[in-house]
């Protein structure tokens, strides 16, 4: 019997080193891949430094660095501001864009009823545009 409990303790060892191995080298793959991830992280750091620095080279060069951003404005309710359309050829495609424009085929209306999304539809700001014509040979 002590022979037999030598080798099962000899060969607890051995495997308790091979785990211990196992889980040593994945640490160190681990570990290698951190260094490589650094000089990824400053390489594409300095390249973005970069393109910021060339691209405010070239607007003071153009003379551009003074010039405000553009200004959206929201609602404007004036009846000269009304963009009038007319469309020629009412096929398939000519429905999304009068769709897009803000009307809607009777059939979609009774459709839109029905699935309650009508009122999400109205509530939608308008946009001043009127169709003013349209031809379908």
């Amino acid at each position: 019997m002590g022979k037999k409990e030598v080798i099962t303790n000899s060969e607890n060892k051995n495997d308790m080193t091979q785990q211990s191995t196992i889980k040593r080298r994945t640490l160190l793959k681990a570990l290698i891949g951190i260094p490589v991830l650094g000089v990824f992280a400053f390489e594409l750091f300095k390249k973005y430094t970069y393109d910021q620095e060339k691209r405010n080279r070239v607007i003071k060069e153009l003379g551009l660095d003074n010039m405000k951003a553009p200004v959206i404005v929201k609602g404007s309710s004036a009846k000269s501001d009304l963009l009038r359309i007319g469309l020629i050829g009412y096929g398939n495609r000519a429905v999304s864009h009068a769709n897009g424009l803000g009307y809607m085929h009777p059939e979609d209306v009774e459709a839109g009823k029905k699935n309650d999304t009508l009122k999400d539809w109205l509530a939608q700001e308008d946009l001043n545009v009127a169709i003013t014509g349209i031809c379908d040979a």
